[in-house]
């Protein structure tokens, strides 16, 4: 309760139903600008809501995923099987550097490549530890489990291609010393001839 007082002992006007605004009795009028009040408040609630959806909906059109022609592509396949596949031919050469002829210049400056140069090194940044069991291979070492010992798996898959293909090579080399000297290929041409 509101009062206005002029001496301590006397209350002049005190606040209350129907002072400045309600009316009150059963013939009482409504002042119409306490309605405004009301329909005021009504505004700001629905001001507020709206503002409440339009965030929600912001939030909603931010989170969900935007088309992106790029995100429909299949990722890129960075598998061990792909490398193998890419790599086979450099594998073969290196599985091939010990029965490289050091007179032809070609082979000669791939055993320089592979041997002196950044051809092991190549493999090694790419994070394939091949080049010590590369080596031991180089030396004649044929056992797998002693040419993967603390690599991981990818490089150990390498070291086995290369191996499979180092005992190709001896295998053709066998069979072209078995013929004495003359390759099957070469014979199968002489035949034809």
């Amino acid at each position: 309760m509101n009062a206005l007082v002029l001496s301590p002992f006397r209350v002049v006007f005190q606040w209350g139903e129907g002072s400045w605004g309600k009316a009150v009795g059963k013939d009482a009028v409504e002042n119409s600008n306490l309605g405004f009040d009301k329909e005021e408040e009504a505004r700001e609630k629905a001001r507020k809501e709206a503002e409440a959806a339009a965030k929600r909906e912001e939030q909603l059109r931010r989170s969900a995923p935007a088309y992106n022609p790029v995100d429909r592509s299949a990722p890129e396949d960075h598998s061990i099987e792909k490398v193998l596949n890419e790599m086979d031919d450099t594998l073969q050469l290196i599985a091939a550097m010990p029965y490289l002829d050091e007179d032809d210049e070609q082979q000669r400056a791939i055993k320089v490549h592979f041997e002196q140069g950044s051809g092991l090194d190549d493999l090694e940044a790419q994070g394939y530890t091949v080049k010590a069991g590369v080596i031991k291979m180089w030396q004649g070492e044929r056992d797998l489990n002693t040419l993967i010992q603390g690599v991981n798996a990818d490089s150990a898959i390498i070291l086995q291609r290369i191996l499979l293909h180092a005992f190709d090579i001896e295998k053709q080399l066998n069979e072209i010393i078995a013929n004495g000297g003359v390759d099957d290929e070469d014979a199968a041409d002489a035949q034809s001839k």
